[in-house]
């Protein structure tokens, strides 16, 4: 955690995606693949997933139009982000956590869905209106999105884990002037 050294990064990966319109409906959905992995020689573990390897990610929209309304549902699915956790039988080193394989674990799959609606109008000539809602995280789903370890005041390893929000209602009102 504390070596400063220098390495190689290798990121390899495609992404896809495909869009669709049919009158006021507008489709689309995304793939992307990545695999990225570092090598630094003069580390114990000279190959080590990159924080940022996330091998899978989905997402998908649909939008509806109607006249002054439009409708829209999201939904985001990814692989878990890796990590690093310390040994089970041996969490301490010293005073330090006693860490094992660098990033051979992994969070829990990701995934949200989302809605939203928005209505336009002319209040006048010059001035317009606009209103939405949504509620991202419909499903309210617990995501894991990032932890780390730390040393609790008893000196045992602490795992810290940073999660995303639950279910999320947003409100907004635009005033457009021409």
């Amino acid at each position: 955690e504390f070596v400063k050294s220098a390495g190689n990064y290798d990121s390899y990966g495609v992404e896809l995606l495909l869009r669709k319109q049919f009158n006021n409906l507008n489709m689309w959905f995304s793939y992307g693949y990545l695999q990225s992995q570092y090598h630094v020689p003069e580390l114990e573990e000279t190959d080590f997933r990159s924080n940022f390897d996330i091998r899978h990610a989905l997402s998908t929209g649909i939008t509806y139009t109607a006249g002054k309304i439009h409708l829209a549902l999201g939904g985001n699915w990814r692989t878990g982000k890796p990590f690093t956790s310390p040994i089970t039988d041996n969490t301490l080193a010293g005073d330090q956590i006693n860490y094992g394989p660098v990033n051979a674990n992994q969070l829990e799959d990701y995934f949200r869905l989302d809605v939203s609606a928005i209505y336009r109008s002319k209040l006048s000539d010059a001035i317009g209106i606009q209103a939405g809602l949504s509620v991202w995280n419909v499903t309210n789903r617990v995501n894991s999105i990032n932890t780390f370890y730390t040393l609790a005041e008893q000196g045992n390893p602490q795992q810290v884990l940073q999660e995303s929000l639950g279910i999320t209602p947003n409100a907004t009102v635009k005033i457009l002037f021409n």
